[in-house]
Protein backbone atom coordinates (compact mmCIF):
# COMPACT_ATOMS: atom_id res chain seq x y z
CA UNK A 1 0.00 0.00 0.00
CA UNK A 2 1.24 3.34 -1.26
CA UNK A 3 0.43 6.95 -0.55
CA UNK A 4 1.01 9.70 -3.34
CA UNK A 5 0.53 12.93 -4.46
CA UNK A 6 -1.76 11.05 -7.02
CA UNK A 7 -2.23 13.17 -10.32
CA UNK A 8 -1.32 11.40 -12.93
CA UNK A 9 -1.75 9.39 -16.72
CA UNK A 10 -1.14 6.03 -16.72
CA UNK A 11 0.14 3.73 -19.80
CA UNK A 12 -2.92 1.14 -20.22
CA UNK A 13 -2.28 -0.14 -23.33
CA UNK A 14 -0.82 -3.48 -21.95
CA UNK A 15 -2.49 -4.57 -19.02
CA UNK A 16 -0.43 -7.53 -18.32
CA UNK A 17 2.58 -4.95 -17.76
CA UNK A 18 3.02 -2.29 -14.51
CA UNK A 19 1.87 0.51 -15.89
CA UNK A 20 4.04 3.01 -17.06
CA UNK A 21 3.86 6.56 -15.48
CA UNK A 22 3.82 9.39 -18.26
CA UNK A 23 5.52 12.55 -17.02
CA UNK A 24 3.47 15.46 -15.87
CA UNK A 25 4.48 18.85 -17.17
CA UNK A 26 3.02 21.11 -15.65
CA UNK A 27 -0.73 21.26 -13.05
CA UNK A 28 -2.70 24.44 -12.86
CA UNK A 29 -5.97 25.19 -11.12
CA UNK A 30 -8.00 28.31 -11.01
CA UNK A 31 -11.12 28.96 -8.91
CA UNK A 32 -13.82 31.22 -8.83
CA UNK A 33 -15.22 31.46 -5.32
CA UNK A 34 -18.94 33.10 -5.23
CA UNK A 35 -19.86 33.00 -1.64
CA UNK A 36 -19.78 29.59 -0.54
CA UNK A 37 -20.04 28.07 -4.38
CA UNK A 38 -16.53 27.39 -6.27
CA UNK A 39 -16.32 26.70 -9.93
CA UNK A 40 -12.75 24.76 -9.83
CA UNK A 41 -10.72 24.66 -13.27
CA UNK A 42 -7.81 22.12 -13.49
CA UNK A 43 -5.90 21.96 -16.40
CA UNK A 44 -2.23 19.32 -16.73
CA UNK A 45 -0.11 19.11 -19.44
CA UNK A 46 1.59 15.82 -20.33
CA UNK A 47 3.92 14.58 -22.65
CA UNK A 48 4.57 10.61 -24.40
CA UNK A 49 7.97 10.28 -24.01
CA UNK A 50 8.18 7.03 -25.00
CA UNK A 51 8.68 5.71 -28.92
CA UNK A 52 4.75 3.85 -28.99
CA UNK A 53 1.23 5.01 -29.00
CA UNK A 54 -0.57 4.64 -26.13
CA UNK A 55 -3.82 4.08 -24.34
CA UNK A 56 -3.37 6.32 -21.32
CA UNK A 57 -5.48 6.85 -17.89
CA UNK A 58 -5.95 9.90 -15.90
CA UNK A 59 -6.80 9.93 -12.17
CA UNK A 60 -8.02 13.18 -10.51
CA UNK A 61 -9.02 13.80 -6.99
CA UNK A 62 -12.06 16.16 -7.07
CA UNK A 63 -14.13 17.50 -3.59
CA UNK A 64 -17.08 15.49 -2.56
CA UNK A 65 -20.08 15.95 -3.71
CA UNK A 66 -18.37 18.33 -6.93
CA UNK A 67 -19.80 18.25 -10.54
CA UNK A 68 -17.89 17.94 -13.39
CA UNK A 69 -19.58 20.96 -15.48
CA UNK A 70 -16.79 20.44 -18.62
CA UNK A 71 -13.76 17.97 -20.03
CA UNK A 72 -11.89 19.28 -23.02
CA UNK A 73 -8.74 17.54 -23.72
CA UNK A 74 -6.31 18.75 -26.50
CA UNK A 75 -4.24 15.92 -28.05
CA UNK A 76 -1.50 17.98 -30.40
CA UNK A 77 -3.95 19.57 -33.16
CA UNK A 78 -7.25 17.40 -31.95
CA UNK A 79 -9.20 18.74 -29.30
CA UNK A 80 -12.04 16.39 -27.78
CA UNK A 81 -14.63 17.35 -25.83
CA UNK A 82 -16.97 15.54 -23.41
CA UNK A 83 -20.67 14.64 -23.25
CA UNK A 84 -22.98 12.69 -20.97
CA UNK A 85 -24.03 9.96 -21.96
CA UNK A 86 -24.93 6.60 -19.92
CA UNK A 87 -22.09 4.69 -18.86
CA UNK A 88 -22.57 1.63 -20.93
CA UNK A 89 -23.01 3.30 -24.00
CA UNK A 90 -20.05 6.07 -23.44
CA UNK A 91 -17.63 2.84 -23.14
CA UNK A 92 -19.04 1.28 -26.51
CA UNK A 93 -18.44 4.25 -28.34
CA UNK A 94 -14.92 5.11 -26.62
CA UNK A 95 -14.19 1.80 -27.85
CA UNK A 96 -15.55 1.92 -31.69
CA UNK A 97 -13.46 5.15 -31.75
CA UNK A 98 -10.11 3.11 -30.32
CA UNK A 99 -11.12 0.85 -33.42
CA UNK A 100 -11.42 3.07 -35.67
CA UNK A 101 -7.99 4.72 -35.38
CA UNK A 102 -9.34 8.40 -33.72
CA UNK A 103 -8.31 9.71 -30.75
CA UNK A 104 -11.23 9.56 -27.49
CA UNK A 105 -11.36 10.31 -24.09
CA UNK A 106 -13.76 8.32 -21.19
CA UNK A 107 -14.64 9.89 -18.11
CA UNK A 108 -15.80 7.66 -15.28
CA UNK A 109 -15.90 7.81 -11.16
CA UNK A 110 -12.64 5.82 -9.82
CA UNK A 111 -14.19 5.06 -6.33
CA UNK A 112 -15.57 8.20 -3.71
CA UNK A 113 -13.37 11.46 -4.42
CA UNK A 114 -11.62 10.36 -7.52
CA UNK A 115 -12.63 10.35 -11.36
CA UNK A 116 -10.59 9.00 -13.72
CA UNK A 117 -10.47 9.57 -17.63
CA UNK A 118 -9.27 6.98 -19.73
CA UNK A 119 -7.14 8.33 -23.54
CA UNK A 120 -6.96 7.01 -26.59
CA UNK A 121 -4.44 6.35 -29.41
CA UNK A 122 -1.76 9.27 -27.75
CA UNK A 123 1.26 9.25 -30.32
CA UNK A 124 4.83 8.96 -29.27
CA UNK A 125 6.03 12.49 -28.66
CA UNK A 126 2.49 13.60 -28.41
CA UNK A 127 1.24 16.45 -25.52
CA UNK A 128 -2.47 16.01 -24.20
CA UNK A 129 -3.63 18.86 -22.31
CA UNK A 130 -6.66 18.20 -19.76
CA UNK A 131 -8.62 20.60 -18.53
CA UNK A 132 -11.96 19.67 -16.09
CA UNK A 133 -14.08 21.83 -14.88
CA UNK A 134 -16.17 20.81 -12.03
CA UNK A 135 -18.55 23.20 -9.34
CA UNK A 136 -18.93 22.59 -5.26
CA UNK A 137 -20.16 23.80 -2.16
CA UNK A 138 -17.79 25.30 0.19
CA UNK A 139 -18.63 24.43 4.31
CA UNK A 140 -18.33 27.56 6.68
CA UNK A 141 -16.10 26.42 9.28
CA UNK A 142 -15.79 28.84 12.56
CA UNK A 143 -17.12 31.63 10.65
CA UNK A 144 -15.52 30.97 7.41
CA UNK A 145 -15.61 29.77 3.54
CA UNK A 146 -13.60 27.18 3.32
CA UNK A 147 -12.49 26.39 -0.56
CA UNK A 148 -10.76 23.22 -0.40
CA UNK A 149 -8.52 22.24 -3.90
CA UNK A 150 -7.90 18.68 -3.29
CA UNK A 151 -4.46 17.37 -4.66
CA UNK A 152 -3.90 14.05 -3.31
CA UNK A 153 -5.75 10.37 -3.62
CA UNK A 154 -5.02 8.26 -0.36
CA UNK A 155 -4.96 4.60 -0.93
CA UNK A 156 -7.81 3.43 0.97
CA UNK A 157 -7.85 -0.31 3.14
CA UNK A 158 -9.95 -2.40 1.89
CA UNK A 159 -11.64 -5.36 4.67
CA UNK A 160 -10.41 -8.56 4.42
CA UNK A 161 -8.87 -11.81 6.30
CA UNK A 162 -8.83 -11.43 10.26
CA UNK A 163 -5.86 -9.45 11.71
CA UNK A 164 -2.46 -11.08 11.60
CA UNK A 165 0.33 -9.22 12.95
CA UNK A 166 2.04 -8.57 9.46
CA UNK A 167 -1.04 -6.33 9.22
CA UNK A 168 0.51 -3.20 10.95
CA UNK A 169 3.17 -2.73 8.86
CA UNK A 170 1.45 -3.91 5.21
CA UNK A 171 -1.15 -0.79 6.34
CA UNK A 172 1.44 1.87 7.14
CA UNK A 173 1.81 3.73 4.14
CA UNK A 174 4.64 5.22 2.39
CA UNK A 175 5.40 8.63 0.73
CA UNK A 176 7.55 9.84 -1.80
CA UNK A 177 7.88 14.08 -2.49
CA UNK A 178 10.78 13.49 -5.17
CA UNK A 179 8.81 14.25 -7.74
CA UNK A 180 9.71 16.99 -11.01
CA UNK A 181 6.26 18.99 -11.23
CA UNK A 182 3.89 21.44 -8.90
CA UNK A 183 0.84 23.22 -8.39
CA UNK A 184 -0.10 26.83 -9.47
CA UNK A 185 -3.34 28.09 -8.17
CA UNK A 186 -5.04 31.35 -8.18
CA UNK A 187 -8.70 32.17 -6.97
CA UNK A 188 -10.94 35.21 -7.99
CA UNK A 189 -12.74 35.62 -5.08
CA UNK A 190 -16.45 37.58 -4.51
CA UNK A 191 -18.09 37.67 -1.11
CA UNK A 192 -21.75 39.09 -0.27
CA UNK A 193 -20.01 41.56 1.96
CA UNK A 194 -16.77 43.06 2.80
CA UNK A 195 -13.48 41.14 2.95
CA UNK A 196 -11.74 40.77 6.18
CA UNK A 197 -9.62 38.01 6.01
CA UNK A 198 -8.21 35.59 3.44
CA UNK A 199 -6.04 32.96 4.60
CA UNK A 200 -4.51 29.53 4.49
CA UNK A 201 -3.22 26.95 6.66
CA UNK A 202 -2.15 24.87 4.48
CA UNK A 203 0.40 27.28 2.34
CA UNK A 204 1.39 30.62 1.53
CA UNK A 205 -0.85 32.78 0.29
CA UNK A 206 -0.35 36.48 -2.01
CA UNK A 207 -3.73 38.42 -1.95
CA UNK A 208 -4.62 41.36 -3.86
CA UNK A 209 -7.59 43.02 -2.81
CA UNK A 210 -10.34 44.70 -4.98
CA UNK A 211 -9.45 49.17 -4.07
CA UNK A 212 -12.68 49.26 -5.48
CA UNK A 213 -15.08 46.90 -4.37
CA UNK A 214 -14.14 45.20 -0.98
CA UNK A 215 -15.59 42.23 -1.20
CA UNK A 216 -13.78 41.29 -4.24
CA UNK A 217 -10.27 39.81 -3.67
CA UNK A 218 -7.57 37.44 -5.85
CA UNK A 219 -5.44 35.29 -4.11
CA UNK A 220 -2.94 32.66 -5.49
CA UNK A 221 -0.32 30.47 -4.00
CA UNK A 222 2.84 32.30 -2.47
CA UNK A 223 5.18 30.14 -4.76
CA UNK A 224 4.99 28.57 -7.68
CA UNK A 225 5.30 24.64 -8.57
CA UNK A 226 4.22 24.15 -4.57
CA UNK A 227 4.51 20.80 -3.57
CA UNK A 228 0.99 18.80 -4.41
CA UNK A 229 1.80 16.86 -0.44
CA UNK A 230 -1.54 18.00 0.61
CA UNK A 231 -4.72 19.55 -0.20
CA UNK A 232 -5.01 23.20 -0.64
CA UNK A 233 -7.40 25.37 1.84
CA UNK A 234 -8.55 28.40 1.61
CA UNK A 235 -10.36 30.90 4.01
CA UNK A 236 -12.21 33.50 3.88
CA UNK A 237 -13.95 35.61 6.20
CA UNK A 238 -16.72 38.22 5.29
CA UNK A 239 -19.31 40.64 7.15
CA UNK A 240 -22.93 39.46 5.66
CA UNK A 241 -21.63 35.56 6.53
CA UNK A 242 -24.92 35.19 8.51
CA UNK A 243 -27.35 37.13 6.36
CA UNK A 244 -30.28 34.95 4.41
CA UNK A 245 -28.71 34.69 0.25
CA UNK A 246 -30.35 33.93 -3.03
CA UNK A 247 -28.23 32.76 -5.88
CA UNK A 248 -30.48 33.11 -9.23
CA UNK A 249 -28.69 31.21 -12.19
CA UNK A 250 -28.20 34.38 -15.02
CA UNK A 251 -28.31 31.25 -17.51
CA UNK A 252 -32.19 30.65 -17.89
CA UNK A 253 -32.94 28.38 -20.33
CA UNK A 254 -36.96 29.16 -20.43
CA UNK A 255 -37.67 26.53 -22.75
CA UNK A 256 -36.22 23.26 -21.27
CA UNK A 257 -37.08 24.59 -18.04
CA UNK A 258 -33.03 24.95 -16.21
CA UNK A 259 -33.50 28.12 -14.23
CA UNK A 260 -32.05 27.62 -11.34
CA UNK A 261 -31.07 28.83 -7.79
CA UNK A 262 -29.58 28.46 -4.45
CA UNK A 263 -31.05 29.51 -0.91
CA UNK A 264 -28.71 29.84 2.20
CA UNK A 265 -29.22 31.06 5.55
CA UNK A 266 -28.13 30.94 9.03
CA UNK A 267 -30.91 29.94 11.68
CA UNK A 268 -30.72 31.37 15.49
CA UNK A 269 -32.95 29.53 17.87
CA UNK A 270 -33.42 31.95 20.37
CA UNK A 271 -34.14 29.76 23.44
CA UNK A 272 -32.80 26.19 23.03
CA UNK A 273 -33.90 23.56 25.84
CA UNK A 274 -30.97 22.08 27.35
CA UNK A 275 -31.26 17.86 27.22
CA UNK A 276 -30.32 16.70 30.50
CA UNK A 277 -26.55 15.59 30.84
CA UNK A 278 -27.46 12.52 32.88
CA UNK A 279 -29.53 11.14 29.97
CA UNK A 280 -27.24 11.87 27.42
CA UNK A 281 -24.67 9.18 26.34
CA UNK A 282 -20.83 10.21 24.20
CA UNK A 283 -18.93 7.08 22.22
CA UNK A 284 -15.57 8.47 20.60
CA UNK A 285 -14.78 5.71 18.05
CA UNK A 286 -11.30 6.50 17.35
CA UNK A 287 -9.13 5.08 14.03
CA UNK A 288 -6.17 3.04 14.81
CA UNK A 289 -5.03 1.61 12.03
CA UNK A 290 -2.03 2.18 10.07
CA UNK A 291 -2.57 4.66 8.03
CA UNK A 292 -3.15 7.01 11.05
CA UNK A 293 0.33 7.34 11.86
CA UNK A 294 1.39 8.60 8.21
CA UNK A 295 1.18 12.59 7.34
CA UNK A 296 1.61 13.93 3.72
CA UNK A 297 4.47 16.10 4.92
CA UNK A 298 6.28 14.56 7.78
CA UNK A 299 6.89 17.65 8.78
CA UNK A 300 3.20 18.15 9.87
CA UNK A 301 1.52 16.29 12.89
CA UNK A 302 0.37 12.68 12.00
CA UNK A 303 -3.60 11.81 12.33
CA UNK A 304 -3.14 9.89 15.33
CA UNK A 305 -1.28 12.96 17.17
CA UNK A 306 -4.31 15.26 16.38
CA UNK A 307 -6.48 12.63 17.62
CA UNK A 308 -4.84 12.25 20.66
CA UNK A 309 -5.38 16.01 21.23
CA UNK A 310 -8.89 16.49 20.36
CA UNK A 311 -9.75 13.18 22.72
CA UNK A 312 -8.00 15.05 25.42
CA UNK A 313 -10.20 18.54 25.25
CA UNK A 314 -13.10 15.99 24.45
CA UNK A 315 -13.16 14.39 27.48
CA UNK A 316 -12.28 17.90 29.41
CA UNK A 317 -15.34 19.60 27.94
CA UNK A 318 -17.87 16.90 28.49
CA UNK A 319 -20.91 17.79 30.83
CA UNK A 320 -21.11 16.37 34.07
CA UNK A 321 -23.22 13.19 35.03
CA UNK A 322 -23.51 11.99 31.43
CA UNK A 323 -22.14 8.79 30.22
CA UNK A 324 -19.36 7.89 27.75
CA UNK A 325 -16.54 5.34 26.59
CA UNK A 326 -13.82 5.89 23.68
CA UNK A 327 -13.24 2.75 21.41
CA UNK A 328 -9.96 2.26 19.76
CA UNK A 329 -10.35 0.41 16.29
CA UNK A 330 -8.37 -1.43 13.75
CA UNK A 331 -8.54 -4.91 12.67
CA UNK A 332 -9.58 -5.34 15.88
CA UNK A 333 -11.64 -3.12 18.14
CA UNK A 334 -10.99 -2.39 22.05
CA UNK A 335 -13.19 -0.43 24.29
CA UNK A 336 -12.20 1.49 27.68
CA UNK A 337 -14.92 0.70 29.36
CA UNK A 338 -17.31 -2.53 29.00
CA UNK A 339 -20.14 -0.28 28.45
CA UNK A 340 -20.52 3.64 28.42
CA UNK A 341 -19.40 4.43 32.07
CA UNK A 342 -20.36 7.91 34.17
CA UNK A 343 -18.54 10.73 33.69
CA UNK A 344 -16.67 12.13 37.05
CA UNK A 345 -13.18 12.29 38.12
CA UNK A 346 -12.27 8.44 38.32
CA UNK A 347 -13.70 7.69 34.81
CA UNK A 348 -12.07 11.01 33.57
CA UNK A 349 -8.41 9.66 34.90
CA UNK A 350 -9.00 6.51 33.58
CA UNK A 351 -9.86 7.62 30.27
CA UNK A 352 -6.99 9.96 30.35
CA UNK A 353 -4.48 7.61 30.86
CA UNK A 354 -5.72 5.76 27.99
CA UNK A 355 -6.31 8.27 25.14
CA UNK A 356 -2.27 9.15 26.35
CA UNK A 357 -1.83 5.08 24.85
CA UNK A 358 -3.56 5.45 21.69
CA UNK A 359 -1.27 5.13 18.82
CA UNK A 360 -1.55 4.07 14.73
CA UNK A 361 -0.97 -0.06 15.61
CA UNK A 362 -4.43 -1.65 15.34
CA UNK A 363 -3.56 -2.86 11.81
CA UNK A 364 -6.24 -2.50 9.16
CA UNK A 365 -9.12 0.10 8.99
CA UNK A 366 -12.51 -2.45 10.03
CA UNK A 367 -14.57 0.05 11.06
CA UNK A 368 -17.61 -1.93 10.25
CA UNK A 369 -17.47 -4.02 13.18
CA UNK A 370 -17.12 -1.70 16.04
CA UNK A 371 -19.66 0.75 14.23
CA UNK A 372 -22.38 -1.62 14.63
CA UNK A 373 -21.36 -3.18 18.20
CA UNK A 374 -21.95 0.34 18.95
CA UNK A 375 -25.34 1.02 17.30
CA UNK A 376 -26.63 -2.05 18.29
CA UNK A 377 -26.15 -1.36 22.09
CA UNK A 378 -29.39 -0.76 23.82
CA UNK A 379 -29.74 3.10 25.12
CA UNK A 380 -30.40 1.40 28.70
CA UNK A 381 -26.35 1.16 29.79
CA UNK A 382 -25.78 -2.22 31.56
CA UNK A 383 -24.03 -2.43 34.95
CA UNK A 384 -20.43 -2.19 33.90
CA UNK A 385 -17.56 -3.25 35.86
CA UNK A 386 -14.00 -1.42 35.69
CA UNK A 387 -10.42 -0.60 37.09
CA UNK A 388 -11.46 0.03 40.34
CA UNK A 389 -14.64 -1.92 40.53
CA UNK A 390 -16.51 0.69 40.51
CA UNK A 391 -20.25 0.32 38.50
CA UNK A 392 -22.56 2.47 36.19
CA UNK A 393 -26.38 2.30 35.32
CA UNK A 394 -28.22 4.69 34.04
CA UNK A 395 -30.85 5.60 31.52
CA UNK A 396 -29.97 6.99 28.04
CA UNK A 397 -32.26 8.96 26.17
CA UNK A 398 -30.18 10.68 23.35
CA UNK A 399 -26.57 8.91 22.06
CA UNK A 400 -23.97 10.82 19.99
CA UNK A 401 -21.69 9.52 18.20
CA UNK A 402 -18.29 10.42 17.56
CA UNK A 403 -16.30 9.25 14.77
CA UNK A 404 -12.54 10.03 14.04
CA UNK A 405 -10.98 8.60 11.26
CA UNK A 406 -8.81 9.41 7.78
CA UNK A 407 -11.68 7.28 6.37
CA UNK A 408 -8.97 5.71 4.03
CA UNK A 409 -11.32 2.41 3.56
CA UNK A 410 -12.85 0.70 0.81
CA UNK A 411 -16.33 0.62 1.78
CA UNK A 412 -17.91 3.63 2.20
CA UNK A 413 -21.38 3.35 1.01
CA UNK A 414 -21.88 -0.08 3.01
CA UNK A 415 -20.71 2.25 5.81
CA UNK A 416 -23.02 5.11 5.33
CA UNK A 417 -25.66 2.70 4.97
CA UNK A 418 -24.90 1.10 8.78
CA UNK A 419 -24.88 4.56 9.93
CA UNK A 420 -28.17 5.81 8.26
CA UNK A 421 -30.22 2.76 9.49
CA UNK A 422 -29.45 3.45 12.95
CA UNK A 423 -29.98 7.67 12.44
CA UNK A 424 -33.29 7.02 14.54
CA UNK A 425 -31.13 6.08 17.74
CA UNK A 426 -27.58 7.65 17.38
CA UNK A 427 -26.54 10.87 15.76
CA UNK A 428 -23.40 10.64 14.25
CA UNK A 429 -20.94 13.50 14.16
CA UNK A 430 -17.54 12.64 12.11
CA UNK A 431 -14.24 14.11 12.32
CA UNK A 432 -11.94 14.26 9.18
CA UNK A 433 -8.16 13.73 11.10
CA UNK A 434 -5.65 14.63 8.68
CA UNK A 435 -4.47 16.25 5.46
CA UNK A 436 -5.55 13.60 3.06
CA UNK A 437 -9.25 12.71 5.23
CA UNK A 438 -11.83 11.01 2.86
CA UNK A 439 -14.54 13.53 2.62
CA UNK A 440 -16.86 11.63 0.81
CA UNK A 441 -16.92 8.90 4.03
CA UNK A 442 -16.76 12.26 6.63
CA UNK A 443 -19.58 13.87 5.06
CA UNK A 444 -21.59 10.76 4.36
CA UNK A 445 -21.58 9.30 7.33
CA UNK A 446 -22.44 12.88 9.03
CA UNK A 447 -25.45 12.89 6.73
CA UNK A 448 -26.48 9.59 6.94
CA UNK A 449 -26.38 10.01 11.23
CA UNK A 450 -28.53 13.11 11.18
CA UNK A 451 -24.66 14.72 13.11
CA UNK A 452 -21.84 17.74 11.39
CA UNK A 453 -18.93 16.73 9.54
CA UNK A 454 -15.87 17.94 10.47
CA UNK A 455 -12.10 18.22 9.30
CA UNK A 456 -9.08 18.75 11.42
CA UNK A 457 -6.26 19.48 9.49
CA UNK A 458 -2.39 19.70 10.52
CA UNK A 459 -1.50 23.48 11.64
CA UNK A 460 -5.02 24.18 12.04
CA UNK A 461 -6.02 24.92 15.94
CA UNK A 462 -8.52 22.26 16.84
CA UNK A 463 -9.96 23.92 20.14
CA UNK A 464 -12.70 25.76 18.70
CA UNK A 465 -13.62 23.01 16.16
CA UNK A 466 -14.21 20.36 18.99
CA UNK A 467 -16.15 22.66 21.34
CA UNK A 468 -18.53 23.57 17.83
CA UNK A 469 -19.40 19.82 17.75
CA UNK A 470 -19.60 19.20 21.53
CA UNK A 471 -22.25 21.94 21.95
CA UNK A 472 -23.88 21.17 18.56
CA UNK A 473 -24.66 17.78 20.05
CA UNK A 474 -26.02 19.18 23.40
CA UNK A 475 -28.15 21.27 21.84
CA UNK A 476 -31.34 20.20 20.31
CA UNK A 477 -31.76 20.19 16.54
CA UNK A 478 -35.02 21.31 14.40
CA UNK A 479 -35.98 18.05 12.81
CA UNK A 480 -38.52 17.66 9.91
CA UNK A 481 -37.65 20.95 8.19
CA UNK A 482 -39.33 21.80 5.33
CA UNK A 483 -39.28 24.49 3.04
CA UNK A 484 -42.31 26.58 1.75
CA UNK A 485 -41.43 28.27 -1.76
CA UNK A 486 -45.01 30.41 -1.49
CA UNK A 487 -45.88 32.24 -5.22
CA UNK A 488 -42.19 30.73 -6.62
CA UNK A 489 -42.77 27.86 -8.36
CA UNK A 490 -40.19 25.21 -8.07
CA UNK A 491 -40.27 22.18 -9.90
CA UNK A 492 -37.66 19.96 -8.34
CA UNK A 493 -35.65 21.00 -4.48
CA UNK A 494 -32.47 19.26 -3.55
CA UNK A 495 -32.50 18.18 -0.94
CA UNK A 496 -36.23 17.66 -1.17
CA UNK A 497 -38.48 18.43 1.81
CA UNK A 498 -38.53 14.42 2.90
CA UNK A 499 -34.76 14.44 3.00
CA UNK A 500 -33.71 17.81 4.36
CA UNK A 501 -30.78 17.27 6.94
CA UNK A 502 -31.40 18.64 10.45
CA UNK A 503 -31.11 22.07 11.13
CA UNK A 504 -28.62 22.72 13.65
CA UNK A 505 -28.66 26.47 15.42
CA UNK A 506 -25.90 29.10 13.79
CA UNK A 507 -24.85 26.96 11.15
CA UNK A 508 -25.37 27.33 6.96
CA UNK A 509 -28.27 25.69 5.77
CA UNK A 510 -28.29 25.48 1.88
CA UNK A 511 -30.81 24.60 -0.25
CA UNK A 512 -31.24 24.71 -4.08
CA UNK A 513 -33.94 24.56 -6.65
CA UNK A 514 -35.14 24.32 -10.05
CA UNK A 515 -37.69 27.15 -11.65
CA UNK A 516 -40.67 26.12 -13.26
CA UNK A 517 -40.93 27.35 -16.83
CA UNK A 518 -44.02 29.59 -15.89
CA UNK A 519 -41.77 31.25 -12.58
CA UNK A 520 -38.66 32.05 -15.43
CA UNK A 521 -40.91 34.23 -17.61
CA UNK A 522 -42.01 35.81 -14.73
Amino acid sequence: MTLTGLWGLLDALEPTKPPAHIPLVGVKASCLLLNTLAEVTITQRYKNTSSNPIQAIYIFPVDDGAAVNGFTAHLDQRTVRGIIQEKEQAKQEYKAALDAGHGAALLETAGPGALSVRLGNLAAGCEAEINLVYSTLCPVEESAVVLKVPTTIKHRYTPAAPFQASDAASAQPTYSSSVDYGLSLDADIYMPGAISTVSSSTHPLSVTNDPDDASHCQAKLGMENVAMDGDVIIRVKHSHLHEPIVFLSSQVDVDNGSGGLMLSFVPRFEELPQLRTEQLEFVFLVDCSGSMGCSLNRARSSPISQCRDALQLFLRSLPVGCLFNIVGFGSRYEKLFISSCRYDAASLEAATRYVQRLDSNMGGTEILAPLTDILLGSRISHSATWHDGMESEMPVLSRKLFLLTDGAVSNTQQVIQTVGGHAANTQVYAFGVGDSAAAALINGVARAGRGEPCFIRSGEAIDEKVITQLRKAVEPVLEDVAINWGVLGVEHQSPSNTNLAPMFNNTPYTVFALLSKESQHQ
